[in-house]
């Protein structure tokens, strides 16, 4: 199959801010904190046949970015005004523009086992090998290396990157 847009992904906004919480008890790092998710998301995928989140994934400088969990902390932050509900200012801030400080702990009835699960190994493998070797792995990645600068990363394309890509998406596309 070719890799196009025709997986529809839907980001849960009530989820996000949750395991943006879940992430930044373990480490307050926006980049540590946006990588650990998009190699949870990965796993998760790659395991359970869905990303975490729902989210989509653009193609930055700084590699592989959860879109939707980077625009909730831009909001949070003040940088842009996105269609976010105030509440999630409630959940958490950020310092000095990239550390995510958490003002309570997250609820995870939003977060299934498998979940929780696979946000464990990220955070454990996140902090072994921690920003470069985070950096590295991201930009070596085929998705990543096959999509322009500032553009949207299709979920096809991720997939097939995946042990088992082929086989995935021919499930995730019936």
């Amino acid at each position: 199959m070719t890799p196009g847009n025709s997986l529809h992904q839907t980001l849960d906004e009530e989820k996000t801010v949750e395991v943006i919480l879940y992430i930044a008890h373990h480490f307050d790092d926006l980049y540590m904190l946006l990588k650990t998710l998009y190699y949870a998301d990965q796993d998760h995928l790659s395991n359970y046949g869905r990303l975490i989140t729902g989210d989509r994934y653009f193609a930055l400088e700084q590699g592989a970015v959860p879109s939707g969990a980077y625009d909730m902390i831009k909001f949070v932050r003040g940088d842009k005004q996105f269609p976010f509900d105030e509440k999630v200012k409630l959940a958490f801030g950020v310092e000095d523009k990239i550390h995510i400080v958490p003002k309570r702990k997250p609820d995870l009835d939003y977060i299934s086992d498998s979940e929780i699960e696979i946000l464990d190994k990220a955070i454990a493998e996140s902090i072994e090998i921690g920003w470069s070797g985070l950096w590295k792995k991201s930009h070596n990645q085929n998705h990543f290396k096959q999509t322009g600068l500032n553009e949207e990363i299709p979920l096809e394309r991720m997939v097939l990157d995946l042990e088992d890509g082929e086989k995935l998406l021919e499930y995730l596309m019936s």
